[in-house]
């Protein structure tokens, strides 16, 4: 065995320990994990410290149970730090409360070699970081390109991740200690972040801001200027932010192409879109580009009323706009949605106060995509002609709309429609006869929809009609039936017609 070089233990779910003797492995390349025993001083059991001699360890590992050894690691013992072909480290707790002080000694020997390329970190107990984290992390971490904290309750102080110029995705998950990502607002004129290109947080329930100093007069002025002229995120494409509800502001992300704000506060989505749209103004005379932003996702913001107008008419670049859950919202900004001239997917869900979508909607002229669900306030005779706007729209779904008594007039003017879906609309009483206006059509939906009576005669109009569902319609039922129905007349030439009655329980 001595010989022995690759030992791969990823599908070893029930192995609870290491056997003692797995430091004479030296040939070893390939370890993916090594579970650390209960009782780690038993006569069957390999100590961390077996790890010392396996220095041509490469690829990932994976250290679980930490914590469960009775033995406290020593600071000086050093275990990781001669693996120098190690590219990915993940250290993880076991489930059990431990001690955060014997945690951070234990973290403070499991300093890896700098070329070390991702580390993760999950249920570590301690309050701080081992130093090798913190004043020496741009020497201990040169190379790291992927950061994952997760799970650590009691962490209140976080390392200074701007000091990794190499990293490029940051996650942070469910650390409820943690108030600001970083103690110090620097006054450095090098980069920041000049290699990140994705940012993750998540459930940080009491982050409140980037930087924890309380910052007035002259300092603020310096924070401002870092967060909209000093050179940020260069590099940055995609950022979640998830259950942050204090968060109230992060510095600019001027190149960002995905932002993501879920059951964040009303302040934050304001403040990154405002701050976005003032520097876009101001581009004429800087050196920032055009905003890059091509998808943008809202969802769960539940104190937000309206929309930032500004925040969104500077987006020219975005295609893909999701607004969901956002219950108190009451309707789209009408000079917002101007700008938006590159949009083609607009998604609107559970939305349960909005009551009109604004007459904006008629500037979204390359929207391919609309699809409106649950929101059970909303109507469209304020905005019905402006749905003849959408000159470029081939998919519309309206699904649980229980308001809506007619579908929007505007839509006899859409040519390009290809496909429509009508779903759980209550008071919908009947579709109309221009619906022959939309010859594109190929895929017709109608489902649950008991208040409309018959087809219309334009039916016979679309031609090009391939696939027409009817679900849980009571009359269309019937007068669709093949043959005897009374509009089967109607839809005799659709190649495939579906009437489908769900089974009752």
């Amino acid at each position: 065995m001595a010989s022995l070089r690759h030992l791969e233990l990823d599908e070893c779910a029930n192995l609870a320990y290491m056997p003692r003797g797995l430091s004479k492995l030296t040939s070893l390349c390939t370890l993916t994990m090594f579970i650390v025993g209960k009782g780690n001083d038993s006569a069957a059991h390999a100590g961390l410290h077996e790890l010392n001699s396996l220095n041509y360890i490469q690829g990932e590992l994976r250290i679980t149970n930490l914590g469960c050894g009775k033995r406290a690691a020593r600071a000086e013992d050093k275990i990781l730090k001669g693996k120098e072909f190690l590219q990915s480290l993940k250290l993880e707790w076991n489930q059990e409360a431990n001690d955060g002080r014997d945690d951070e000694m234990l973290l403070d020997s499991l300093q890896p070699h700098s070329s070390l390329k991702n580390l993760f970190i999950t249920r570590y107990q301690g309050a701080k970081f081992p130093l090798w984290m913190m004043a020496q992390l741009p020497l201990s971490l040169t190379d790291l390109v992927k950061l994952t904290i997760r799970d650590c309750p009691n962490c209140q102080q976080l390392p200074p991740f701007n000091q990794l110029h190499r990293l490029k995705i940051l996650r942070l998950s469910n650390l409820s200690s943690v108030e600001h990502i970083d103690d110090n607002d620097s006054e450095e004129s090098t980069i920041f972040f000049p290699s990140l290109q994705e940012l993750h947080f998540n459930n940080l329930p009491n982050l409140k801001g980037w930087w924890a100093r309380n910052i007035s007069g002259a300092a603020a002025a310096t924070v401002s200027t870092l967060s909209t002229v000093k050179p940020s995120f260069p590099c940055l494409s995609k950022t979640t932010i998830e259950f942050c509800t204090n968060l109230a502001s992060l510095p600019l992300q001027m190149h960002v192409e995905e932002l993501s704000f879920h059951r964040a506060s009303e302040k934050l989505v304001w403040q990154q879109l405002t701050a976005m749209a003032e520097s876009l103004s101001a581009a004429s005379s800087s050196s920032f580009p055009h905003s890059k932003l091509k998808s943008l996702y809202i969802l769960g913001v539940k104190d937000m009323d309206y929309l930032p107008e500004e925040g969104l008419q500077q987006l020219a670049s975005l295609e893909y706009l999701d607004i969901s859950w956002c219950s108190r919202l009451l309707c789209l900004p009408d000079e917002g949605l101007r700008g938006l001239k590159s949009l083609q997917f607009l998604r609107i869900r559970r939305c349960s106060m909005l009551n009109s979508l604004s007459s904006g909607i008629q500037h979204l002229t390359a929207l391919q995509t609309l699809r409106i669900s649950d929101c059970k306030e909303l109507v469209f005779s304020e905005n019905s002609m402006h749905f003849q706007g959408l000159s470029n729209l081939t998919s519309l779904s309206l699904d649980y709309l229980p308001k809506l008594e007619e579908l929007p007039v505007g839509l006899k003017h859409v040519m390009t429609l290809q496909s429509l879906n009508i779903e759980t609309c209550f008071n919908l009483k009947a579709l109309p006869e221009w619906i022959g206006n939309l010859t594109s059509l190929e895929d017709f939906r109608i489902s649950d929809c008991p208040s409309i009576t018959c087809l219309p005669e334009a039916m016979h109009s679309l031609a090009n009609l391939k696939e027409l569902v009817i679900v849980e319609c009571e009359y269309l039922l019937d007068r669709c039936q093949r043959d005897t129905g009374e509009d089967w007349l109607k839809i005799a030439h659709v190649p495939k017609v579906v009437l489908q009655r769900r089974t009752s329980r």
